[in-house]
């Protein structure tokens, strides 16, 4: 485990196993460095990692993890129901991810879905992307190459405010996909476009 481990003070990360493992993978002197890293042995990068600990205990955000997840989760899927794009809503605690696919029902969005996968596959997620960072400034991801999932990992401390923000974001760029020809349309066969120009 690694990222927020030192609050995004210094690199730190940490392995966390069985003893039984330990013991397996570490039984001799030669094999002392089965498992090494650059920043090993840094006594500030452990000096941060003991108080980042000590206020995600204290401050209870594994807790408000848990909790700001439900609402959106919650929150997702109710938008995900008003999105013909939105095949499924999972995740666990902040760790979400949107599944889209190919709409169901409507003639016009069926055939703008399928018009975008032949130009290239798995570049539906940068319509969501992009306009989430270009006009409401949240940061999310494409789960991975040629894939039509994106994930939102958001900080332990998020608030309601946070996620009240954050939903209604989302309402407003899952919206906007459903206008063809629009904006979002636009940016995202003009991303196509120049990756089959390349």
């Amino acid at each position: 485990m690694s990222k927020a481990l030192s609050g995004g003070f210094v690199p730190v990360g940490a392995v966390v196993t069985r003893p039984k493992i330990m013991d397996a993978v570490f039984n001799s002197m030669e094999r002392c460095v089965v498992h090494s890293n650059t920043f090993g042995q840094n006594d500030m990068a452990m000096g941060a990692a003991l108080a980042t600990l000590q206020v995600i205990e204290e401050d209870h955000l594994v807790e408000n993890a848990a909790i700001m997840g439900e609402v959106l989760m919650e929150g997702l899927k109710k938008i995900g129901e008003t999105c013909p794009f939105v095949s499924d809503v999972r995740g666990k605690g902040l760790m979400i991810g949107i599944d889209f696919d190919r709409p169901k029902e409507s003639f016009k969005l069926k055939a703008a879905w399928d018009m975008l996968h032949k130009l290239n596959f798995g570049v539906f997620g940068q319509m969501i992307v992009i306009p989430l960072m270009q006009k409401h400034r949240i940061l999310t991801q494409v789960a991975g190459y040629h894939t039509e999932v994106i994930k939102f990992l958001p900080p332990m401390t998020i608030t309601q405010d946070d996620c009240d923000w954050f939903l209604r974001a989302m309402q407003d760029v899952l919206d906007d996909t459903q206008r063809v020809p629009g904006a979002a349309w636009d940016t995202v066969m003009g991303l196509a476009k120049a990756t089959m120009r390349a």
